[in-house]
């Protein structure tokens, strides 16, 4: 891709990110302890647009491209104790690759937007330092959501080698735990555009 395209593609994120992140200011996040009598598809939306806030705070210049979004259901419980899937968390992530100028802050990018969310009455919990990894796992008392950002890159003071995985910021968020009809439902299916 030429350089041209990189800013297009950069503005154009930062514009729908922008977008995305007004419009989850009108969709309160499932608030905590508030699964009952909910559905999965009262919980999809708040959780995919609080991953697209999350998003929104990576600063635009430190981003090459979106590489990997996903959005599904799963089972909260093992298949032996739950063997139809029944109760299930909507999950929600995106993989957002680090321009080769930002690599060196990638750690610093993940804490300022985990900061980001302490300013807002959120609890950062650094997750278990890895040789490649620097993550943070972010929860609020009336917010049932759980964010997690972490920075994949090489080992601290190695560079980059071009055969190498990009460096990345991965966001993952896990909504409530909800009752269902389960994984082969109609209303799973659905939700997970598999109909």
């Amino acid at each position: 891709m030429v350089r041209g395209n990189h800013v297009r593609a950069a503005a154009t994120l930062a514009a729908a990110t922008l977008s995305i992140a007004m419009l989850s200011a009108c969709s309160p996040p499932v608030a905590a302890g508030a699964s009952g009598g909910l559905t999965l598809a009262d919980t999809k939306s708040p959780v995919q647009l609080l991953r697209n806030e999350a998003a929104s705070r990576i600063p635009t210049a430190a981003i090459e491209s979106v590489s990997d979004a996903e959005d599904f259901s799963f089972s909260c419980k093992t298949e032996a104790e739950d063997p139809d899937g029944l109760r299930r968390s909507w999950h929600s992530n995106a993989q957002v690759v680090v321009k080769e100028a930002s690599v060196w802050r990638v750690d610093a990018i993940v804490d300022e937007i985990a900061q980001s969310f302490v300013d807002q009455g959120w609890s950062a919990t650094p997750l278990e330092a890895r040789e490649r990894s620097h993550a943070v796992k972010l929860t609020k008392d009336d917010v049932s959501t759980a964010i997690r950002i972490s920075a994949h890159r090489p080992p601290d003071g190695e560079a980059l080698l071009p055969d190498e995985d990009p460096v990345t910021i991965d966001l993952e968020l896990n909504g409530p735990c909800v009752d269902t009809a389960g994984a082969d439902s109609d209303e799973v299916t659905k939700l997970e555009g598999q109909d």
